[in-house]
């Protein structure tokens, strides 16, 4: 067994990229995967700190045969154990640690050896839709900063945290969760004392709904329309390094910092739209959201 790598995996799919050629730097095999480590990889993986936008699928491909990935997911290493998934405990930039994109293949299926050059290539697809449900999710969660902007007190609270377009950010104040879906997303929001402490009035919320997901929708039509790009800024090519989401909207310029993939501009889509539901014992807001892409991607 080669040793683990002990550098961080470079990624491609910032860029975009379903393909890529690598050199197998590892294989572990553990309970029912064999666990491929490669110098470079063009999968998005499963974030276990935060795992809204699920793995990439697709196979990986030498010269005596092939194998489905059926999960990609972050590990890291000190080059001489590997934790994967959720085992990944150890803080990122962690001195003596790397970070790696651990391809899972089922462990009966046929291996690489530990050295090849092997050909990755993600379901096109998958990823495009994704890729919307990402880009979607993020749009929508400006959109309902700017349907809730009138419901908080001024000053606003939490030092007076807005978003790119000057909206209070309800989004990032009050997510516990967020899942992303091909094609859309499901967000949930906690609606407590802490987000009244910081400002935000939930009174009679439930009954305001429907008008609240026509302001958002309004302005997710607008923005739609209006066909605004969105780039991803990479700080460098490994898995570690800092990405950020931008999208500039008429309104102005948000930006998020994202280790996901996302549409190149909202010219991809038709539509997006978003419905609420709140429940008031529970404290909780959830958002759906739905992307139509303007074209098959």
């Amino acid at each position: 067994m080669m040793p683990l790598p002990l550098t961080d995996t470079l990624v491609s799919y910032p860029a975009g990229s379903v393909l890529d050629r690598a050199t197998v730097l590892s294989i572990v095999v553990r309970d029912a995967h064999g666990v491929v480590l490669t110098d470079r990889t063009p999968f998005h993986p499963v974030d276990p700190r935060w795992p809204d936008q699920g793995t990439d699928l697709g196979t990986l491909t030498w010269a005596s045969g092939s194998g489905q990935v059926v999960e990609a997911t972050i590990g890291a290493t000190d080059g001489t154990q590997l934790l994967v998934g959720s085992e990944v405990k150890v803080r990122r930039g962690t001195r003596g640690w790397a970070f790696v994109v651990a391809h899972l293949l089922a462990v009966d299926a046929p291996l690489p050896a530990e050295g090849e050059i092997v050909t990755l290539t993600v379901d096109g697809q998958h990823r495009a839709a994704l890729s919307a449900g990402h880009t979607a999710c993020h749009v929508a969660a400006l959109a309902l900063n700017g349907a809730l902007a009138d419901r908080w007190r001024q000053p606003l609270g939490s030092g007076g945290r807005t978003d790119g377009l000057g909206n209070p950010d309800f989004d990032q104040l009050a997510i516990t969760s967020s899942v992303i879906q091909p094609f859309g997303a499901a967000d949930t929001y906690r609606v407590g004392k802490s987000l009244r402490k910081k400002g935000f009035d939930p009174t009679d919320l439930d009954c305001a709904l429907p008008a609240v997901a026509d302001r958002a929708n309004d302005l997710l039509a607008g923005w739609v329309a209006a066909g605004a790009p969105i780039e991803l800024e990479v700080s460098g090519p490994r898995l570690t390094d800092l990405r950020t989401w931008i999208c500039r909207l008429p309104e102005g310029m948000q930006r998020i910092p994202c280790g996901g993939t996302h549409l190149g501009s909202l010219h991809e889509l038709s539509a997006i739209r978003v419905a609420l539901a709140f429940d008031a014992a529970a404290g909780e807001l959830v958002m759906t959201t739905e992307a139509t892409p303007a074209e098959r991607l």
